[in-house]
C-alpha cells in the first residue's frame, strides 16, 4: 500500500532583508537570494495545491531554499545577522519576526488549518523540514502508484512482467520510492530528536532569545501539529 499523502502546506511571500539588519551591510546578496529560494518554494507549493505541478518542483525548490535558511540562521547565531524587534526590558521575551505556514499535519477538524504566523526563524526551520520530508514521502506515493512500477501488465490476463528490462526498471522505482521514504522518515526523527528539544531548552533558560528560537510554552497550545515532538515521532516510524 502507498505511504500517507500529506496535503500540501501554505506560506506567504516575504522579505529577509525586512527580517534581518545587516550591521555590515556585507550580507545584501545572501538576504537577497534566500527571499528568491523562498518565494520559490512558496510558489511551488501553490502550484501543486492547484495541481499544477507535482511535488517533485516542490522537492526542488525545498532542497533550494534550505541552505539560504541554514546559513541565515548561522548569521544570528554569530550575530552577523540580527532579528528586528530585539526583546527589550517592557517585552522580554518577544520573538520576531512571524512567519506565515499553514499546516501540513493539523487538519482542517482541528481547527488549524488556516494560515498562522509562527514565531521567528526555529519554527521556519521546523516547517521547512517538515515540507521536505512531505515532499519526499508523497513522490514516494506517487512512485508506487506508477503502473510501470507494479509487477502487473495492467492487462486483463495479469501476467507478470519477465522482460529483463522491465523487471530492473520495475526494481529501481520501487528502490528509489523506499529510499525517499527512509530519507523522509530520517527528516521528521531529527525535527522530533534534535530540532525541537533545541530550540526548546534555549527557550527554556531564556539566554538566547536573540537567534529567534522558538517559544513554546504558553502559547504551545496553539502551535500546529509540526511542533509536538509525538507527532514527529509517529511519521518518522
Amino acid at each position: 500500500m502507498p505511504p500517507y499523502v500529506f496535503p500540501a502546506p501554505a506560506t506567504t511571500l516575504l522579505s529577509f532583508s525586512e527580517l534581518c539588519v545587516d550591521p555590515s551591510s556585507t550580507n545584501t546578496v545572501i538576504l537577497a537570494d534566500a527571499t528568491q529560494a523562498r518565494s520559490k518554494l512558496r510558489n511551488a507549493l501553490k502550484d501543486v495545491e492547484a495541481k499544477n505541478a507535482d511535488w517533485l518542483i516542490v522537492l526542488d525548490s525545498v532542497q533550494g531554499y534550505l541552505p539560504y535558511l541554514l546559513g541565515v540562521i548561522n548569521s544570528l547565531e554569530a550575530d552577523d545577522l540580527l532579528p528586528r524587534n530585539e526583546p527589550n526590558e517592557l517585552n522580554p521575551f518577544r520573538l520576531s519576526p512571524a512567519f506565515p505556514w499553514k499546516s501540513v499535519i493539523t487538519s482542517s477538524s482541528m481547527g488549524s488549518s488556516s494560515m498562522q504566523n509562527l514565531p521567528a526563524f526555529g519554527s521556519e526551520l521546523v516547517m521547512t523540514l517538515t515540507c521536505y520530508a512531505a515532499a519526499l514521502s508523497n513522490l514516494a506515493s506517487d512512485t508506487l502508484r506508477d503502473p510501470q512500477s507494479s509487477g502487473y501488465t495492467g492487462s486483463g490476463d495479469r501476467h507478470r512482467i519477465t522482460s529483463t528490462a522491465e523487471d530492473k526498471r520495475k526494481i529501481d522505482k520501487l528502490a528509489q520510492a523506499a529510499d525517499m521514504l527512509c530519507r523522509a522518515s530520517g527528516l521528521f526523527d531529527y525535527v522530533a530528536q534534535t530540532l525541537l528539544p533545541t530550540w526548546e531548552a534555549r527557550i527554556a533558560d531564556s539566554t538566547d532569545v536573540k537567534s529567534g528560537a522558538l517559544r513554546l510554552g504558553k502559547g504551545k497550545a496553539r502551535m500546529p501539529g509540526e511542533f509536538s515532538r509525538d507527532v514527529q515521532r509517529a511519521l518518522a516510524m
